[in-house]
């Protein structure tokens, strides 16, 4: 995945949905934090909010993102 900011519109949104959700499961803060921003840093490659962010296109960045 190539990440290059397209639009920043909604990137907070996708940050807290997935950090509260992970509050609420009882997920450690790490984990929280690291799911929250990588649904903002994809978010932002989507122009408008034109579509969701897709749980296995999420897993696989995270994958990705912990190879590194």
């Amino acid at each position: 995945m190539t990440l290059q900011v397209k639009d920043t519109t909604g990137a907070g949104d996708a940050f807290l949905a997935l950090a509260s959700m992970s509050a609420k499961l009882e997920l450690p803060i790490a984990i929280g934090s690291l799911l929250g921003n990588l649904a903002g840093a994809m978010s932002a490659n989507i122009l408008g909010n034109a579509y969701p962010i897709e749980k296995s296109k999420l897993l696989k960045f995270a994958t990705t993102i912990l190879k590194v």
